[in-house]
């Protein structure tokens, strides 16, 4: 029988009877060492959020190492090395030097360069019997915040030395280090002369990131829990779940039903926020695989499913506020989202609309769906008011679903937001600014020559000449500029050619533009936009939102709408970048490209 550990210890190793499950991420880390090693890179620093398998990988990567073990998780340890066996000097980071650390795993103490001389004679004895040394560092973050807070420059001067040491390409020596942020990340708190430093020392160390997808962890989940045999109570229904979470792309197609369906009773929208949120906010004992072993009030083992009652979004909503509690309570890139799912929970509380009890708490329990799911959905998804209902219906048990998102909605609690298209928690406004949208339509013009007003959006762009530079060796770059007629430009600089985009209102802009291009000698490529309407439409909609910004919210104290304009605004920009970028690099039929006055096709590249 398989066994799970909630975390790992390179000191300890792997547990009796303990598995490792092999993912692509973490076959494309060794695949990465391996590659670099050859090629005489030597030192690498592995990255990664909290619980994501990086000690357990080492522990995989160290038991292949193990002539004793028959059978390997991630390599042969001959494509590595030749040698006959390998050494290993397992390392926990903690807040101390270093070289400290070190001197006791060489079982000595002394000044930094004496350890040093130790590692390095200690080397010495192992090659000269033919043996591999790998030197591995598990959180190292400590000891970069210790060298960070305590004489940083004489604690850089020895991991510099460390580094130029293993990194001799002839050396049969490897140093791993592991990470839970990017290594300047620590160096926050010098000034500039050491941060500079700081950067030097990095540049020694190989970064490769450990990021385990979620889809990824939920299955490593889901074969935890093998064992587990919870009955669903109506699978129509969590399949139904399932169903909503990939047409609202909530959910990736990656995960498996199979895999969701392994997870009940957490449902499929409550196992990726849950997940994501661990990532987030957690610590090494507050990984995915200690939440589903974990006992007690409010946990998954504990939970008791009923029809329609899944673990969920609002289940989850508690789990996290009971044991993040400090980490949500600091300031963090997330702070400003909880801060809105709690005052909106406390003013749904305060309404004086709800039938009953029972309606207000459904009400809070709709607040706090909502605000997970626009806190860890992606840019993608979408969810209108009747598919949060029926998710509501069928994993939270709220009958009346829609109509208690509508009341919501009705006291500017919710608001569904079209840019979005699906609903969010609204802090209130007086200005209703779907009604002024519409306003601004009978004010605002449609954009005619509106070559200009695109250039502010179009994100500037260089492309290399891939196919001259596999067959001469030399690489050439063309630039872009967006016109609403050709130009005779002449390239320069590092600039070899142009890509014009024209947008032109004339009916016989084709014909005009493949003469001008037959004529033209430079390095000149026109790429002549024919359907343009969608384009037109997104700039339309910022056009739009700049006249509400500027001539409708003139008070700007309301700064509720006043962001809701400047997000809808936002959204459309990226569409409008989208737009532009799907027709120029799709190459479809909305698109002509000329080069020398003939058409040309361009295959994607």
């Amino acid at each position: 029988m398989q066994t799970f550990n909630l975390s790992a210890n390179i000191e300890n190793g792997f547990a009796k009877g303990m598995q490792y499950i092999v993912t692509p991420n973490a076959q494309n880390v060794v695949n990465n060492l391996i590659n670099g090693f050859k090629t005489g890179i030597h030192s690498y620093t592995i990255i990664g959020t909290y619980g994501t398998g990086k000690s357990s990988f080492l522990l995989a990567l160290e038991a292949d190492l193990d002539k004793k073990n028959r059978s390997k998780y991630l390599l042969n340890p001959k494509l590595l090395s030749e040698c006959t066996e390998f050494e290993i000097l397992n390392i926990v980071g903690d807040y101390a030097d270093l070289s400290v650390l070190l001197g006791r795993k060489l079982n000595m103490e002394g000044a930094s360069n004496s350890v040093l001389d130790e590692l390095k004679a200690y080397y010495q004895r192992l090659a000269k019997e033919n043996k591999f040394l790998l030197l591995v560092i598990d959180e190292f973050g400590k000891v970069l915040e210790h060298a960070a807070k305590n004489n940083p420059e004489q604690e850089l001067y020895f991991l510099q030395k460390l580094a130029e040491f293993v990194n001799v390409p002839s050396r049969n020596i490897l140093l791993i280090t592991t990470l839970h942020q990017n290594f300047s990340s620590y160096a926050k708190s010098l000034n500039e002369e050491q941060r500079n430093e700081w950067t030097k020392v990095k540049g020694r160390f190989k970064e490769l990131v450990f990021v385990e997808p979620v889809e990824q962890l939920l299955y490593l989940a889901s074969c935890q829990r093998r064992g587990v045999h919870t009955a669903i109570e109506d699978e129509d229904t969590f399949r139904g779940i399932f169903s909503l979470g990939q047409t609202t792309k909530f959910l990736k197609d990656t995960l498996s039903y199979s895999t969701a369906k392994q997870l009940y009773p957490l449902d499929p929208f409550a196992a990726y926020v849950m997940t994501q949120a661990i990532q987030r906010y957690g610590q090494n004992e507050r990984s995915l695989f200690s939440f589903l072993a974990a006992k007690g009030q409010g946990s998954l083992n504990e939970f008791k499913p009923q029809k329609c009652m899944t673990y969920n979004l609002g289940i989850v909503y508690d789990y996290i506020i009971y044991n993040f509690y400090s980490t949500l309570k600091d300031v963090h890139f997330d702070s400003t989202s909880w801060s809105v799912i709690h005052s909106t929970i406390v003013r749904a509380e305060g309404l004086n609309i709800w039938a009953s009890q029972r309606e207000m708490c459904d009400a809070i329990e709709l607040v706090k769906a909502v605000g997970l799911l626009n806190l860890f959905g992606v840019a993608s998804f979408h969810m209108t008011v009747k598919e949060l209902a029926c998710y509501a219906k069928d994993a939270m048990n709220i009958s009346n679903a829609e109509h208690i998102i509508n009341e919501l909605i009705q006291v500017q609690l919710f608001r569904y937001a079209e840019y979005k298209q699906r609903v969010i928690l609204f802090e209130g406004t007086d200005v209703n600014i779907e009604e002024e949208m519409i306003k601004a339509g009978n004010v605002v013009p449609k954009p005619v020559n509106y070559a200009d007003e695109l250039r502010v959006f179009f994100n500037k762009r260089v492309t290399p000449v891939k196919a001259h530079f596999y067959q001469r060796g030399t690489p050439r770059f063309f630039d872009y500029m967006i016109l609403d007629s050709p130009m005779d430009i002449v390239p320069s600089g590092d600039t070899d050619g142009v890509v014009e985009l024209i947008f032109s209102t004339r009916n016989d802009a084709l014909d005009s533009i493949k003469e001008f291009s037959r004529e033209n000698e430079h390095a000149l490529v026109f790429a002549v936009f024919n359907n343009t309407k969608d384009i037109i439409g997104h700039l339309y909609e910022i056009n739009k939102c700049d006249y509400i910004l500027s001539k409708v919210l003139i008070d700007k104290n309301d700064k509720v709408a006043i962001s809701e304009v400047k997000k809808h605004k936002e959204y459309e920009e990226l569409k409008l970048n989208k737009a532009i970028t799907d027709n120029l690099f799709f190459y479809n039929k909305n698109v002509t490209w000329v080069y020398r006055g003939v058409d040309v096709l361009h295959p994607k590249s």
